[in-house]
């Protein structure tokens, strides 16, 4: 689909200085090259289209080599889960995954701690849907935690890693990305979003 867009973007003149393209950034690097063959444009055209185009991606692990809260490093998780699953099919998701459940264990943990230093005669088995005090606990103890995951810092109740990247066709041009890292706080039924930003140096291998 992709490839027809740009094509057409190609045949209406919608290209170059005055547009910008924005696409997913989880393609395989050149995954143009399969679709040229089956399209009505030429190479040469297609690739003038897509210079400069910006893909959006998730960082799927950190690339930092920090123990994480498991003992192991981001590397060490990786080549563990690659092991583990053998044949089986990978996502791009499963260091999310991962880290999401040391957040509901560390959650219980903390609220059991909390009910066991206040003398409170409730226990976490007395959770129902209905019960708001216990409810509140779990809500504080989830935004509360924090620890080093394998995707990266996890602060509060979710925290998400984009990635944006810019592609460039013209040899010897460098390729960048921008990094954006996001601590999202439940705050009742909504998030409350803080992000940060940072440059960063993409290699050929992870230029889109």
């Amino acid at each position: 689909m992709a490839v027809k867009v740009f094509c057409c973007a190609y045949d209406e003149e919608m290209y170059g200085s005055k547009y910008q393209w924005i696409i997913p950034g989880w393609y395989e690097n050149l995954w143009w090259e399969a679709w040229i063959n089956s399209s009505q444009c030429l190479s040469k055209n297609l690739l003038a289209a897509m210079e400069g185009y910006i893909g959006v991606d998730f960082e799927p692990l950190s690339s930092k080599t920090n123990k994480t809260i498991s003992g192991r490093t981001p590397q060490q998780y990786e080549k563990e889960y690659n092991a583990r699953r053998g044949d089986g099919q990978s996502s791009k998701f499963h260091g999310y995954a991962y880290d999401g459940i040391w957040v509901i264990a560390r959650t219980l943990q903390r609220a059991m701690n909390y009910l066991n230093s206040t003398n409170k005669h409730q226990k976490i088995e007395d959770f129902n849907y209905s019960n708001q005090k216990l409810g509140n606990i779990f809500l504080n103890a989830m935004n509360e935690t924090r620890f080093f995951g394998v995707t990266l810092e996890v602060s509060g109740a979710y925290v998400s890693a984009d990635l944006i990247k810019r592609n460039e066709q013209t040899p010897g041009k460098m390729v960048f990305g921008v990094s954006k890292s996001c601590n999202k706080e439940l705050t009742g039924t909504c998030f409350v979003e803080q992000c940060a930003w940072s440059a960063v140096r993409l290699d050929k291998e992870n230029s889109v």
